[in-house]
């Protein structure tokens, strides 16, 4: 019978041998205080037991990216949304004048 943590005929470390934690842990450790005898060190993008659950990051308003966030710099002033895409920080009009709105989107 192995003691807490190892596994197999020779007790090889769960760790060591089979590294149980995915793709979004850090390390795997030995720990007395797991129930296991090891835990998943997750990165700041993961979290579960395993590290397998992808923590959902999101930006605030006026700002885009994943997982770092950057400011939308959208000028309210000249008519755009001081919120842009989430996905590529494009500004978009708030109430466009097309001709007007268009000029401005290329000056940015």
């Amino acid at each position: 019978m192995c003691i807490l943590g190892r596994i197999g005929a020779r007790c090889d470390k769960v760790c060591d041998r089979y590294n149980p934690c995915h793709a979004g842990a850090v390390e795997c450790a030995t720990s007395e205080s797991s129930p296991d005898g090891y835990v998943c060190r997750c990165d700041e993008h993961h979290t579960g037991r395993y590290c397998e659950q992808s923590v959902n990051q999101t930006c605030p308003s006026s700002w885009w990216g994943s997982p770092i966030c950057g400011p939308c710099n959208c000028p309210k002033d000249r008519g755009f949304d001081p919120s842009c895409d989430k996905r590529t920080g494009q500004c978009n009009c708030r109430v466009c004048i097309s001709e007007l709105c268009s000029n401005l989107l290329s000056e940015i």
